[in-house]
């Protein structure tokens, strides 16, 4: 999806895995180059003057005042494209050039209009090819020609969940996948939904009160939930919401996706991965084999386990090692040979849903229901470096160090 820059590379490993809290950007600005702008100085060769300024792209920020109003405040030039890539619904127009701008050969993605800092920029890259830009030429880049896409071994997971709210449905979102999704909401690029629910009251999601009604009272819980739980929360994440009774009561509610779970794979995923089945050439299963637990979150209080250390960058690739071993049971038979991996984000224990079933996201999810999703829907694949061989009565360690991720 471009290149993200070394600082928004770690601030997103250390949100996923649980180091610090990456708050979603309030705004989006796209800026222009003719030099090549690099992760470590993202404002190289970028455009000034000649009436140049970098373009809004985005703006989360929606009004407080008047939850009765159509009208939120906020805005995206954003949509999704094929296997969830994030591209341009909009068209991007910069201001008429009052002189040359040269050749526009780069482009970057800033959380704020003017700053230059490295802290301040999500990502760079390249047009595909050189624009000349002379005085009085507008830049403009078309409804869908601006597209960002993510890193092949990203789970797309199931079907996107549908901005209606369900009356019937408790906890409807709680199955949310829809990985690639959630990183872009989480990166800014998607607006929270701004909508009245039954064609009257309220139209901010996340501060909508209910009725005596239980019907409605639950259409407005799922309501509340939708954001938190499709925006890649943090794993300590809580949220206020209407209880799906007929009180006019709230409640605080923990954010489901509370865990990170891995699984060992006999074979490639593939590019763009959805659900994983077990079986030959997919996620083991039987012969003693259990998911390990990589990150807990206990709702009890705040504390976050995790095998994790700090993500950091060297030589322009960001990665996570394990600072604790991650060992799996004792194979009663024979696994065969282990190639790849997956890991599962969701709740540690089982949850109970309308959509179908109940889930959890320790052991694949073989029923039928919506319910199982995040359970059978990696978020995050890979390969081993090396492939292990694994016989009855052998353990599968991965030592200090011998488990890493790299975002490069």
């Amino acid at each position: 999806m471009g290149i993200l820059t070394d600082e928004w590379e770690v601030k997103l490993l250390k949100h996923i895995f649980g180091h610090t809290k990456l708050d979603i950007p309030g705004n989006l600005y796209l800026g222009l180059h003719s030099g090549t702008p690099t992760e470590a100085s993202p404002s190289t060769g970028e455009l000034s003057g000649s009436g140049y300024s970098r373009v809004h792209l985005v703006d989360n920020v929606h009004q407080t005042s008047d939850n009765s109003s159509s009208t939120s405040g906020m805005f995206t030039k954003f949509g999704f494209g094929t296997n969830d890539s994030i591209t341009n619904d909009s068209a991007i127009d910069f201001a008429e050039a009052t002189g040359s701008w040269g050749t526009v050969t780069h482009y970057s993605i800033w959380d704020d209009a003017t700053a230059t800092t490295a802290a301040n920029c999500l990502m760079i890259g390249s047009l595909s090819s050189g624009v000349a830009v002379g005085s009085g030429d507008q830049f403009r880049i078309a409804i869908g020609e601006f597209d960002l896409t993510f890193p092949a071994k990203m789970g797309i997971g199931h079907t996107a969940m549908a901005a209606t709210a369900s009356t019937t449905d408790t906890f409807q979102y709680y199955v949310a996948t829809e990985w690639r999704r959630q990183v872009a909401r989480r990166l800014g690029f998607i607006n929270e939904p701004w909508s009245r629910h039954n064609n009257s009251g309220s139209f901010d999601w996340a501060n909508t009160t209910g009725s005596s009604d239980n019907a409605l009272n639950t259409a407005i819980n799922n309501r509340n939930s939708y954001w938190p739980s499709v925006s890649l929360a943090y794993l300590t994440d809580n949220y206020n919401a209407q209880t799906p009774t007929s009180s006019n009561g709230a409640a605080d509610y923990d954010v489901i996706g509370n865990s990170l779970f891995l699984g060992l794979y006999t074979g490639d995923p593939g590019s763009n991965p959805t659900n994983v089945s077990t079986g030959s050439g997919g996620e083991l299963n039987g012969n003693g084999y259990a998911r390990q637990q990589l990150i807990y979150h206990d709702t009890s209080g705040s504390s976050i386990a995790s095998v994790f250390g700090t993500p950091a960058t060297s030589s322009g690739v960001s990665s996570i090692a394990n600072t604790s071993a991650i060992a799996f049971p004792e194979a009663t038979a024979d696994w065969g040979s282990i190639t790849h991996w997956g890991i599962y984000r969701g709740y540690h224990s089982t949850v109970y849903n309308n959509s179908g079933g109940s889930f959890r996201v320790s052991e694949y999810g073989s029923g039928s229901g919506d319910g199982y999703n995040p359970a059978r829907f990696p978020f995050l694949t890979g390969a081993l470096t090396t492939a292990r061989t694994v016989n009855s009565g052998d353990i599968l360690r991965f030592g200090i160090g011998d488990f890493v991720i790299k975002f490069d």
